[in-house]
């Protein structure tokens, strides 16, 4: 037992320890970073138009790339600052409307949380959270401050999928449960699926119309797909952003700052995939040790009549411990009688 929850446990992070360098494509000769990447993620967004034209269609998904919400934003620190109990968050990119005032969160995740849902409501709450005046006491013109409140919009862009339902990209708002009003116009909840990109439309490229469905289909990145290849081509000969979206990909085309930063990034993270290494390695010689304890046990509980107790005493096992090891020999005998 305790061998392969040690196993599972470990093999989870050694996965992981793999999977801290980004994949590469290549398209003509030229080497291409998955964009899910957290430095290359914000290389692209660092790009005021992308980011604008990207906002402006991921939340109005189904309307033409022209009907903006916004004409210009300011890029906010992605570290926010700690609250009274020390909590701090860390998204990949946070910006602030200069026309309507609202703010954005777009957060990259490919991992799986559990929790992930409850942590980007986190995120969003805590942005309005930030805009309350800076009062202790004193609650003078509070209420006027509360009607200057302004939207947050959480777009997230998932290497998972999160709902059963075919379509990518879903928008959640708060609503009235009978008439379907939506009065609560605070938060606003955006979802990029790509996994739900091999579904439907796939790789025929020339069904995607809005600008959000073309630099989904760049971060699902299926490096190992030419028909995947294929498409980005024709999509970045059709459309020059997403040219300039797949070049800031490029590192061919970084300045000698950002390969040195993306370097030490790396060595860094090849660090941390050596930690985990060792981790798994201790983990695996224990897990072993503890697998050969229980089968010693066993043989011991075998020859022997001892009592549970005198068995505990000589191992430096519990009782209730033993009282397993006893109740798995008892299921094992009774295998064994059923095969004759």
């Amino acid at each position: 037992m305790w061998l392969k929850i040690y196993l599972v446990f470990l093999l989870a992070k050694k996965a992981q320890a793999y999977s801290l360098r980004p994949q590469v494509i290549i398209i003509d000769d030229r080497r291409y970073l998955d964009p899910k990447d957290e430095f290359v993620a914000q290389k692209i967004f660092q790009d005021e138009n992308l980011l604008l034209k990207f906002i402006n269609s991921a939340l109005r998904p189904n309307s033409n790339d022209s009907q903006q919400l916004c004409s210009s934003m300011q890029l906010m620190g992605n570290i926010r600052t700690p609250d009274i109990f020390g909590k701090q968050t860390i998204v990949d990119v946070v910006c602030h409307s200069n026309t309507t005032g609202d703010q954005t969160i777009v957060e990259i995740q490919v991992a799986r949380e559990k929790h992930f849902l409850n942590t980007a409501q986190f995120y969003v709450s805590r942005l309005i959270n930030e805009q309350r005046p800076n009062f202790t006491r004193q609650r003078l013109h509070l209420d006027d401050h509360y009607a200057k409140l302004k939207p947050v919009h959480f777009i997230g862009i998932l290497d998972f999928e999160i709902s059963p339902d075919d379509d990518f990209i879903s928008t959640h708002l708060t609503l009235n449960n009978k008439t379907k009003r939506h009065q609560l116009t605070l938060p606003t909840y955006t979802f990029i699926e790509l996994p739900k990109l091999s579904r439907g439309k796939s790789f025929h490229v020339d069904k995607y119309e809005t600008f959000v469905e073309k630099l989904s289909y760049f971060f699902w990145f299926e490096w190992s797909e030419q028909k995947y290849k294929d498409g980005l081509k024709k999509l970045m000969s059709s459309d020059p952003d997403i040219q300039r979206a797949v070049n800031y990909a490029n590192p061919g085309t970084w300045t000698i700052t950002d390969k040195n930063v993306f370097q030490r990034i790396i060595d860094n993270r090849d660090v941390l995939a050596s930690r985990l290494c060792a981790v798994y390695d201790d983990g695996l010689r224990l897990g072993r040790r503890l697998g050969r304890e229980e089968k010693f046990l066993i043989q011991m509980m075998r020859r022997s009549n001892l009592s549970d107790e005198k068995i505990a005493n000589i191992a430096k096992k519990s009782v209730q411990e033993i009282a397993r090891l006893r109740s798995t020999l008892d299921c094992d005998k009774q295998s064994e009688s059923d095969d004759y």
